[in-house]
Parts: C-alpha cells; sequence; structure tokens
C-alpha cells in the first residue's frame, strides 16, 4: 500500500494527473483488506478531500475509519470540523462517543486522563456546566 501511497502523491503534484490519483486512491481504499493499511489510505483519501474543499466528504471519511476512531487526535479534529461547519451537535455526538469508548483505547492512563480533561475544557468553555462534571 505504501509504495501506492507514494506514487499517487507524486501524481497529485502534476496537476494534470491528480484527478486521475483521487480515483486510484479510492480504488486503493476499496482493495486494500488490511485494516491498518486501509487506514493509511483513507487518512490520506480524507486529507485529499480536505485539500480539495470537501470538507463533508473528509469528515465523514474521518468519523468512518475504526483504527483512528476515539484517539485524541482524531476526537480533536473532528470537533474542529464540526465546529468550522457551524454542527455544535455533531461535535458534540463526538465528545460523547469519545468519553464512552475512552477506556476501550490502546492508550496509556495519562492520555486517556488528559482526553477527559479536555473534553470537560471543552464543555466549559460552552457553557455546557453539568455534563463537564
Amino acid at each position: 500500500v505504501r509504495p501506492r501511497l507514494i506514487q499517487i502523491s507524486l501524481m497529485l503534484r502534476d496537476k494534470k494527473q491528480a484527478s486521475a490519483a483521487a480515483g486510484q486512491l479510492e480504488s486503493l481504499v476499496a482493495a486494500t483488506s488490511d485494516e491498518e493499511q486501509r487506514a493509511e489510505a483513507q487518512l490520506f483519501l480524507a486529507q485529499l478531500q480536505l485539500d480539495r474543499g470537501d470538507a463533508t466528504a473528509a469528515t465523514t471519511l474521518l468519523e468512518s475509519i475504526d483504527a483512528v476512531k476515539g484517539f485524541p487526535a482524531t476526537v480533536a479534529t473532528l470537533v474542529a470540523m464540526h465546529e468550522q461547519a457551524g454542527d455544535d451537535a455533531a461535535a458534540a455526538r463526538v465528545l460523547d462517543e469519545a468519553l464512552d469508548n475512552v477506556n476501550e483505547l490502546p492508550i496509556d492512563d495519562l492520555s486517556k486522563s488528559r482526553l477527559v480533561e479536555e473534553i470537560a475544557a471543552y464543555r466549559l468553555r460552552k457553557g455546557q456546566y453539568e455534563e463537564a462534571a
């Protein structure tokens, strides 16, 4: 998968091949069965969608990648994307899901605590005092 991702990345530099690169990337995502490699390709595709100005598609794709779901960076990115789109309810949903599943993440306890603290701080900034507690 990585050699193909590098090839696609090089195609994106050439404006004539950029549209073909997106199609190849989508084909790569569909054809890859290994979860980790599929996640890499999907993250690349989400970035490409953002670069092209399609934040809705990128957000939907990012939310669908199980391999990165709930991780602090993913949560922060999704919350920011939903806020930028003016969808505070979707941002709150991402936070609720992260909080519900924090103990299942394969990250250290300090990172889990930090994630919970950041969720509480976000809710305090939004005036959601009961939810922050």
